[in-house]
């Protein structure tokens, strides 16, 4: 191998290596979103081996839910791996709804009314990256109201509500 081929290849490497690590774990954009007051669950693909005393761990098999206070989240989340999911839940009405749907830019795309007390909506903002596709649609965003309890979650709520 030629200095220049030598040269070549381990500026690649150098290059592929910071990509890795300034590429970021999941789009962190959405967590400054998040309604101070408000219970945030974090969906990771594993269990992570450090945890702060301020949050509740639980295993769930294929990975773990992670659940702290707002104050604490943009904090943790830059600390935790492979994450699937966020979702913070607070008590509020369809004015709070309204206002973080127009907060985000975001279009509702489906809306339905599961029963008397449970209102679902499937949104999707271009300012959050993290993308699913549901019936041809691509969203980012998944809110639930069941009475005045409302869960927010990206790309979608991955536990209950």
């Amino acid at each position: 191998m030629t200095a220049k081929k030598k040269y070549l290849f381990i500026a690649m490497i150098v290059l592929l290596v910071s990509l890795v690590l300034l590429i970021p774990r999941y789009n962190y954009s959405f967590v400054s979103y998040i309604k101070d007051g408000s219970t945030v669950s974090f969906y990771t693909t594993t269990t992570q081996n450090y945890v702060p005393n301020f949050v509740t761990q639980t295993d769930i098999g294929i990975g773990a839910i992670l659940e702290c206070k707002s104050n604490v989240a943009k904090s943790l989340a830059k600390q935790l791996h492979n994450i699937a999911g966020i979702s913070f839940c607070f008590e509020g009405n369809s004015n709070d709804i309204n206002e973080f749907l127009d907060n985000v830019d975001a279009v509702v795309l489906k809306c339905e009314n599961v029963d008397k007390n449970i209102k679902t909506y499937l949104a999707y903002s271009p300012k959050f990256q993290n993308n699913i596709n549901i019936d041809g649609n691509t969203i980012n965003l998944q809110i639930a109201k069941v009475g005045n309890t409302i869960t927010i979650g990206s790309p979608m709520i991955l536990g209950s509500y």
